[in-house]
């Protein structure tokens, strides 16, 4: 028979704590069958900044209450493999990889409360976080009227106009009009976001004034390169 074991993080506001080991359910072939049989674990964090960065294959819920938590959640070397459920009632989820940078976590369920703020960090068209469910994205029932927030963190310009697939999922009850952005990069950036094929998208736009300064360092930079040819 099976039983559940569960794992909660505490920790001190401000402070990160990063657990480099594999997070995995018990099973018989690793302890005295006769004593624990298989054995799910689930993990919740309340506070602190939690990051399980190593290839995490638990079949439990993971829950997020308060604090922060960055999780790698079985990628494609663990063929096969996704996370359980995940319940998101406040603080902060993202994604992260093994050496701490971008990440996908993979898992059957999502119900998200719109206290809980979404990351997403972009290095390029194709680097990015990623939430891939086998089953539904869903928001919390007990949701009152209010926007589920995308914050992104983006390391790259080059990025403006291309359309990214942050969670794909086997359903949802979510719309484009539910979501909003915030962002970790200098001037005004904007976001747009779609839901189609059970996916939700976002396309990064940046306000007219800092398509401006962003013209304004290229024609700088074009300035410079046609000064040195000429001396």
């Amino acid at each position: 028979t099976s039983r559940s074991v569960s794992l909660v993080l505490n920790g001190d506001e401000g402070k990160t704590y990063y657990f480099d080991g594999r997070i995995m359910d018990f099973s018989a072939t690793q302890t005295d069958p006769s004593k624990l049989g298989d054995a799910i674990l689930s993990v919740t964090v309340n506070s602190g900044q939690q990051v399980l960065a190593c290839v995490n294959s638990y079949r439990g819920t993971s829950t997020v209450s308060g604090g922060r938590l960055l999780l790698n959640g079985a990628p494609n070397n663990l063929s096969g493999t996704t996370l359980g459920a995940i319940v998101l009632n406040g603080g902060e989820f993202g994604a992260v990889g093994r050496s701490g940078d971008i990440g996908v976590v993979k898992a059957q369920t999502l119900s998200w409360s719109n206290d809980t703020v979404m990351l997403v960090d972009i290095n390029s068209a194709t680097e990015f976080d990623q939430i891939i469910l086998s089953g539904e994205l869903a928001k919390d029932s007990g949701d009152a009227e209010g926007f589920y927030n995308f914050s992104f963190t983006i390391t790259n310009a080059d990025i403006v106009g291309q359309e990214f697939a942050l969670i794909t999922s086997g359903g949802t009850d979510f719309t484009a009009d539910d979501f909003s952005a915030s962002f970790n990069i200098s001037g005004d950036w904007s976001a747009t976001f779609d839901v189609r094929d059970n996916t939700v998208y976002a396309t990064i736009i940046p306000e007219p004034s800092t398509y401006a300064a962003i013209f304004g360092l290229m024609a700088l930079s074009a300035a410079f390169i046609m000064r040195r040819r000429r001396k």
